[in-house]
């Protein structure tokens, strides 16, 4: 079992109160308001360990993940993956059924293509989560006993369909940790706001590249990178990543901006010949400059020029690279 440096919250039900209940307890600012209590960041703090050792405690503190083994009883993990071929209509032992058409469309449109099984609230996966072992795992991570039990994703993932083969890139993601450079993800893909801060430096003709890596070229290529730095900052709607309205008028879209300055949208929609959000990442604004910090200063400036009600954006990321 892989553990997540997280534990999502469970929210109470609607009041018209805000929830702050979770204050207290780890949670996850997509399901409810942010927590304020931190990770445990050493042996020190937390108390003694129930299920790592300090070898998995070191593990977990250097890559940012640790296995448990007998998390769940075998039994019951079978019972789980059980359920989860009934519930995407495929069986384990006839591979014709595993390439077929999803049984519905992914209403996490980011999920498609991940092998992602958007079940929710089934008590097989409810009776992993409840294991002893699992919560005390998430005790020694957090150094609290006081946790919201929640559920994660099911996921299937299948071989490659005979006769397709996929070719592309892997994506690293990277944060800065007191001037050291840690991935905290990577993918065959890449999302917001890495695709419009990474493609646009790559100064070649992007489609001659990919064209190049699907037919086993890509080697002949020189990758040109522009010695300019990027910035993307998005703008979302307020409430993001929580709940958001959709539906708001944006304005100053053709309002003079800084030369060199792109504007993505990401979620926005015409409306009545009117530009209006549609989602929580609404528009990410990328800009070049000498330095990190010099581009972050062009994007907000260029989403100054930008507003709709409760829009948002981060005013402080990017300048730890002065």
């Amino acid at each position: 079992m892989q553990m997540i440096p997280t534990m999502a919250g469970t929210p109470a039900a609607p009041t018209m109160m805000p929830n702050k209940n979770h204050t207290d307890k780890p949670g996850n600012p997509s399901t409810a308001t942010s927590s304020q209590v931190k990770l445990r960041t050493s042996l020190a703090e937390g108390g003694q360990l129930k299920v790592l050792s300090e070898d998995d405690w070191k593990f977990w503190i250097e890559n940012g993940y640790v296995i448990i083994k007998n998390a769940v009883p075998r039994e019951q993990a079978l019972q789980t993956a059980d359920f989860i071929w009934e519930f995407e209509e495929k069986s384990p032992n006839d591979p014709s059924t595993w390439y077929t058409a999803p049984r519905a469309e992914m209403q996490m449109k980011e999920l498609t293509g991940t092998g992602m099984v958007e079940v929710y609230n089934n008590q097989h996966l409810w009776n992993n989560r409840q294991m002893q072992r699992v919560h005390d795992a998430f005790v020694d991570i957090w150094g609290t006993e006081k946790l919201w039990v929640t559920i994660d994703r099911a996921n299937l993932n299948f071989p490659l369909r005979p006769g397709f083969e996929y070719k592309g890139f892997v994506f690293f993601g990277l944060m800065n940790d007191n001037g050291n450079p840690k991935v905290i993800e990577y993918n065959c893909r890449m999302g917001d706001p890495e695709t419009e801060t990474v493609i646009p430096r790559i100064e070649n003709d992007l489609v001659d590249l990919l064209l190049a890596c699907s037919q086993q070229r890509i080697h002949e290529k020189k990758i040109v990178i522009s010695k300019q730095c990027i910035a993307t900052v998005i703008a979302v709607s307020g409430g993001y990543p929580g709940d958001y309205e959709k539906g708001k008028i944006i304005e100053g879209l053709d309002n003079p901006t800084i030369p060199d300055c792109m504007l993505f949208h990401c979620g926005t929609v015409k409306k009545n010949e009117l530009t209006v959000t549609n989602g929580g990442r609404v528009i990410a604004a990328t800009s070049y400059g000498d330095t990190i910090a010099e581009a972050v200063e062009h994007s907000v400036y260029n989403l100054e020029q930008i507003n709709f009600d409760g829009m948002y954006y981060r005013t402080d990321i990017g300048y730890e690279f002065k």
